[in-house]
């Protein structure tokens, strides 16, 4: 299943925006050092990347991502009713495998490694 460039609606902006946020304020610095409530934590900077939206079915779906490495953190955000999931035994280097409720299930997917 190719992926297909998508431009974002200003309601899917609204949710990826703030997410891409969250994820910048979680790399800032390579191994610096900073205080959350009152506890020293280490940040790593994340490599983010934008998959966009891809369209799901009941069976295994392949998705390539080619981080390189094995994604740390994977968000998928619903763009039609139902519901996505990550095969996480199945996720590497180069692709990740999602599966949904339904057919034709939609979202907007980042990876970060």
């Amino acid at each position: 299943m190719a992926l297909r460039k998508t431009v974002l609606n200003p309601p899917i902006e609204g949710i990826i925006r703030p997410l891409n946020e969250e994820l910048e304020d979680l790399g800032q610095g390579v191994g610096d050092e900073r205080v959350r409530n009152g506890a020293n934590i280490s940040v790593a900077k994340l490599h983010r990347k934008d998959l966009g939206e891809v369209t799901v079915g009941t069976s295994e779906t392949l998705v390539r991502h080619a981080l390189g490495s094995v994604p740390l953190e994977v968000h998928v955000c619903m763009t039609s009713p139902g519901s996505i999931w990550l095969i996480r035994s199945k996720t590497d280097a180069q692709k990740l495998y999602l599966q949904a409720d339904a057919s034709g299930r939609t979202a907007v997917v980042v990876v970060s490694a």
